[in-house]
């Protein structure tokens, strides 16, 4: 009975080294495989932090290289005629290919590019005509764009002066319409809540960068397809401005109010009103201020601009990019604008704005909470109106909810 009971005890222990040596073993090779996991993540966090600097680096150079462009710009201003007009199949700098045209218009023309190295796709603009306004507005919008990474921004790639003579600038290729292109999509509220709320997205990070747009428009939104869903990108930074630009807040360039022969210009349908900023104060040589155009207009698009860039002060802020939001959100959902003149028009012409058009009663099926904030962007008190943060969070929330399709044509 003893030896037996030796036996079982034996065993036991046998039994209880096997086992702890098991778990040993076990724990050993846990921690090998959090060890190897931990290093997984720092070489993971290390790439990513490799990838941002990387990223932070391209823009700084694209904001260093258009500052250095603006030397080069008065050279460019005194060469008389336009620049050339690109064929297919031809080379510019050596890094891009043109596939087609897709577009001209009366600041520059647009092309499809190929890069060289990779076959990727990109959009080249160029300047029609060599004078101030024109390379000093794509020179600004390519220092201006270069602030921002953000998925409902266009990007830019590069910006450089052709050894032929044109500036350039190239950025990301979107492959669909701007939003005027979709009127028939108008008043679809399954489909535009989700693009109101990345125009609104957008918006805000180009505000969180100093940055305010002085242009937003259905035109200079552009929607592409992908997977079934609409992607906003916003575009057209050349009047834009960044906020340090001018020390004292103020922008040079809009504090003229429009004359009466301007205001009639104003009423033209179709009329844009020309660029009034100035070359931006950072240059290389910091002596360029000659106005980007005639004196006495204000930079924007009379239909969608905020009625306080037309007054004396000329005081360019975020709350005059949230007012222009909110005529275009209010455009896209009725099919109308809220006024029948434009506000600035009638400000600029010292006559009392009159209230909107009600959103609720024009779109009594849309949500209270979005009518209201619509009806707070169109107030003609700057300071009434909304953040695109505030509109960023209260339109996303909605559009969460949806599930838009984009159809074809």
């Amino acid at each position: 009975m003893r030896t037996s009971c030796l036996g079982l005890g034996l065993f036991a222990i046998a039994q209880a080294l096997l086992l702890g040596r098991e778990h040993v073993l076990s724990l050993k090779h846990a921690d090998e495989l959090n060890t190897a996991l931990a290093g997984r993540v720092d070489q993971l966090e290390g790439r990513q932090k490799e990838i941002e600097l990387l990223n932070t680096e391209l823009r700084r150079q694209i904001a260093d290289r258009s500052e250095e462009l603006f030397g080069a710009l008065r050279t460019l201003a005194a060469t008389a005629g336009s620049a050339p007009a690109l064929a297919e199949g031809q080379i510019v700098q050596d890094r891009y290919r043109v596939v087609r045209s897709l577009g001209v218009g009366g600041m520059g023309a647009v092309y499809e590019v190929v890069r060289i190295t990779d076959d990727k796709r990109f959009a080249l603009k160029v300047t029609r005509q060599h004078d101030a306004v024109a390379l000093a507005r794509l020179a600004r919008e390519a220092r201006i764009a270069a602030q921002v990474t953000h998925p409902n921004v266009v990007a830019i790639v590069d910006v450089d002066v052709a050894s032929a003579g044109f500036l350039f600038m190239v950025i990301e290729l979107v492959d669909g319409k701007a939003l005027h292109e979709r009127v028939d999509r108008y008043r679809d509220q399954a489909w535009l809540i989700p693009v109101l709320a990345q125009i609104a997205d957008g918006l805000a990070a180009l505000h969180r960068h100093g940055i305010v747009h002085r242009d937003l428009k259905p035109a200079n939104i552009l929607i592409e397809d992908v997977d079934g869903k609409p992607r906003v990108k916003i575009t057209d930074f050349g009047i834009s401005r960044i906020a340090d630009d001018e020390p004292d807040g103020r922008d040079p360039g809009v504090l003229a109010s429009p004359s009466d022969s301007n205001i009639t210009a104003l009423l033209k349908p179709g009329y844009v009103a020309p660029d009034l900023d100035r070359t931006p104060s950072r240059t290389p040589s910091n002596r360029v201020s000659t106005p980007l155009t005639t004196t006495g207009f204000v930079a924007g698009t009379p239909m969608y601009m905020a009625p306080e860039l037309t007054g004396s002060t000329g005081e360019v802020s975020p709350s005059a990019d949230v007012f222009s939001f909110g005529i275009l959100a209010f455009q896209v959902l009725t099919g109308h604008p809220p006024w029948t003149e434009p506000p600035s028009v009638t400000s600029a012409a010292r006559r009392v704005v009159p209230a909107p058009r009600s959103l609720t009663e024009e779109v009594p099926t849309l949500a209270k909470p979005v009518s209201d904030l619509i009806a707070r962007c169109l107030a003609l008190v700057p300071e009434q109106r909304p953040t695109a943060t505030e509109l960023a969070a209260t339109f996303g929330a909605l559009a969460s909810t949806a599930e838009p399709r984009t159809r074809n044509g």
